[in-house]
């Protein structure tokens, strides 16, 4: 990978890191911010300073994480050359695994190394966790102005991202580039396994919470697959959060990340108020619903390890493999099963391309969220403010170069739409041709990842959000058509002390909690000690803090 090691100086004591802290991230106890010396202030993070550019300089070296790791890229990729010459670069580009992202930064981290550019995940307590620890640096608007103004007009302007500088900001400074994204829009997908749905006597897609128990029964006894055996499920974990969802906002919406990495607790506005989700009343039906149907034997048992075993965050290889009937949290695009006469070759979404890979002889079908007892209904929206972004590390802040030349190619990647869509689908007219709107070739046709391992959607994080539209009529039109309803969004509110300091610990015993409930391994009335306990041991105090300040971020 030629990654040239960058070492930094934070408040870490490198020497006396835990074992625990090698093995990932799993607790408070085991995150950066309990490497900190207690006697040491936080460290000063390095200013970002003002750029003027600088002609006939040598190209510009840059550590860059600044992209969707799902595949290793070829530094010798034409693309890359082609940007390298445009922005005067030299791109070295780390590669962390995507399913391991937490555990393996956590370890370059305490090793003392860093990237210049780096994506941010798991919101604003993650810029909170790193800025603490002297990892990223704060960048000036009026710098991202300058560089990137139009760019920046987007985020100033734009109706659907109003909310975007907050996403990145931290005790008034602002730790990164907002991302947006029109996909963000749209609720997660809701699939079914429509060959089973048929298999089992059921001709209209499941609508409501008491439809999805009959389908699930079903699927569990009476044999969908046709293969004589009793070796299907209903559900595993992709699909639980519409399940919470049909009771309150969903606590959990990702039950296999936040195994991994409990570093996020989700709120919820409920009666004016920001709230913890997790230790509302309507959770524990949520729970005892989901109890009886682990009971009954229509949860796969092997759904605490998820039904992603690998690859691509969204593969769900239990439902390619004919285990279970239903899936979700990934995106409508993954699933688009109506194939267009205007798209050469056409194949569908990446998702439904693995499944039929898998069951040729089968078919799927959208569905939505369940709607529960009283009414409730939806599944998580991203929103079109997402929750990962890039930013400047204090590495990258020692050279004025850095900075200026990332923000040169944010406002290329926001300004120039023929060199955005290069960045993502290589040439027109050899990688790629536009007829009728419709874009179509070699690279269109290629899942992500491949084109990230060619070199491509490395460096066009950013872009005007109806170019999405551009680059994709027939998925948008497919968007439009099956994803109809509303879903759950997570309000934007700032990190408070309270929260930072408690959410490892009450975010890693609300996802053990909950399993334990749903495995039987637990009472359902043990919800009720939980609450007590997350109230207790700071979830309290964190609903007062965030109250307050989302009081004042609103001006009340």
């Amino acid at each position: 990978m030629n990654l040239k090691k960058r070492r930094f100086t934070v408040v870490l004591c490198v020497l006396a890191l835990s074992i625990s802290l090698l093995a990932g991230c799993s607790s408070k106890n085991n995150n950066l911010e309990a490497t900190m010396a207690p006697s040491t202030a936080p460290a000063e993070a390095t200013e970002a300073p003002e750029v003027t550019p600088e002609p006939d300089l040598p190209p510009v070296e840059i550590q860059w994480l600044g992209y969707d790791t799902y595949a290793q890229p070829d530094e010798d990729s034409p693309y890359v050359k082609m940007a390298e010459e445009k922005f005067n670069a030299d791109f070295k580009f780390w590669f962390i695994d995507d399913t391991k992202w937490h555990d393996q930064l956590n370890v370059k981290f305490a090793a003392g190394e860093m990237p210049d550019i780096i994506k941010v995940t798991g919101g604003l307590a993650t810029v909170k966790r790193y800025v603490d620890n002297g990892i990223l640096a704060p960048i000036e608007k009026e710098t991202v102005k300058k560089l990137a103004p139009t760019y920046y007009d987007i985020i100033e302007n734009h109706p659907q991202v109003d909310n975007a500088w907050p996403s990145v900001s931290y005790n008034g400074k602002f730790y990164g580039l907002p991302r947006f994204s029109l996909n963000g829009q749209y609720p997660t997908a809701v699939v079914w396994n429509k060959t089973w749905l048929e298999n089992v006597g059921i001709t209209k897609t499941p609508e409501t919470i008491e439809e999805f128990e009959e389908a699930f029964t079903k699927f569990r006894n009476n044999d969908p697959d046709k293969n004589g055996k009793k070796d299907t499920y209903g559900l595993s974990d992709f699909i639980m959060p519409v399940i919470l969802g049909a009771y309150g906002f969903p606590a959990i919406d990702d039950f296999k990340t936040l195994l991994q990495a409990p570093e996020e607790l989700n709120y919820a506005v409920k009666d004016g108020k920001i709230v913890l989700s997790s230790i509302q009343p309507e959770m524990k039906e949520a729970l005892a619903l989901l109890n009886k149907w682990y009971k009954a034997g229509l949860i796969d048992p092997e759904f605490i390890t998820s039904e992603n075993t690998g690859g691509y965050w969204a593969n769900s290889q239990a439902f390619f493999n004919g285990k279970i009937g239903i899936t979700g949290m990934s995106m409508f695009y993954h699933w688009r099963y109506d194939l267009d006469s205007r798209l050469k070759d056409d194949q569908g979404g990446d998702l439904y391309k693995e499944f039929k890979l898998a069951q040729p002889n089968s078919m799927v079908v959208m569905g939505q969220a369940p709607i529960g007892p009283k009414g409730a209904s939806g599944a998580p929206v991203w929103g079109a403010v997402s929750n990962a972004f890039l930013a400047l590390t204090t590495e990258g802040a020692k050279d004025p170069r850095v900075l200026e030349t990332f923000l040169t190619m944010v406002e290329a990647s926001a300004s120039d739409e023929d060199w955005n869509n290069q960045m993502y689908y290589g040439n027109k007219g050899t990688d790629y041709t536009v007829n009728n709107g419709i874009f179509e070739g070699p690279n269109v046709i290629l899942p992500g990842k491949d084109r990230i391992a060619k070199g491509l959607q490395l460096f066009n994080y950013f872009g005007n959000l109806e170019w999405d539209k551009h680059r994709n009529v027939v998925t948008f039109e497919w968007g439009d058509k099956y994803n109809t309803k509303t879903g759950y969004v997570d309000p934007i509110v700032p990190v408070v002390d309270a929260y930072a300091n408690n959410v490892n610990d009450l975010a890693k015993l609300t996802v053990e909690t909950y399993i334990k409930i749903i495995t039987g391994e637990s009472p359902i009335d043990s919800f009720d000690d939980y609450v007590t306990k997350i109230r207790a041991n700071g979830g309290d105090e964190i609903e007062k803090e965030v109250n307050e300040a989302y009081a004042l971020s609103k001006g009340n």
